[in-house]
């Protein structure tokens, strides 16, 4: 009887080794820091709040307590710009991207909850410099909120910001005078590549 030989690892999970371990090398104080924010906040009978538009759901979902973990997360998922039922139509993906993209929504959203004083907010987004993640981000920290930004600075500061409907790259959005102190950690994308690091409080 002959034995089957052992199948070599795929490339992507070499490289996805590689990223992980990047991230554990250069972002652990901030990985650290995020969950410390995030710890406080619960034991301050505050909450997490959680954001991210199209693909960056998934995290909030992730997140979003199940049985046997901890309360204290709250997703803010708006479905006109995660809901991936249809490609084209009604609800179709265009229209998904395009409102993504729309400044000024954030302070919309924003505007429909009122934040605790221990209140932390995450927020999830890819390239870092889509509209309405970069100006939920700055808006949560103009009410006095601790933002942890999970991105790939990286890929924002390469990307065109301007024609993805934002003026300034998450990473790099300018501090309010309310703004609390940050992790200066910068990350790179997560991709194939092990440079990568998209981890980031700020």
């Amino acid at each position: 009887m002959t034995m089957p030989t052992a199948r070599p690892a795929l490339p992507w999970v070499a490289a996805a080794t590689a990223l992980l371990e990047q991230v554990a090398a250069t972002q652990s104080e901030a990985i650290e820091t995020a969950s410390q924010w995030s710890a406080d906040a619960i034991a301050a009978d505050g909450l997490v709040h959680l954001f991210g538009t199209g693909h960056s759901r998934i995290p909030v979902e992730e997140m979003f307590p199940r049985y046997g973990s901890y309360p204290g997360f709250n997703p803010i998922v708006e479905l006109s710009m995660t809901f991936h039922t249809q490609v084209v139509g009604a609800n179709g993906q265009r229209q998904a991207m395009f409102i993504e993209r729309m400044p000024g929504l954030a302070e919309v959203i924003l505007s429909n909850f009122t934040f605790g004083p221990s209140d932390v907010m995450v927020v999830f987004s890819a390239g870092g410099t889509t509209a309405v993640p970069v100006e939920m981000a700055r808006g949560a920290r103009n009410r006095g909120l601790r933002v942890i930004a999970v991105t790939s600075v990286e890929q924002s500061t390469m990307s065109d910001a301007t024609s993805r409907g934002s003026t300034r790259p998450l990473g790099r959005a300018r501090p309010s005078p309310r703004s609390r102190s940050s992790i200066p950690s910068r990350s790179g994308p997560p991709s194939s590549s092990p440079s990568g690091a998209p981890c980031r409080p700020f």
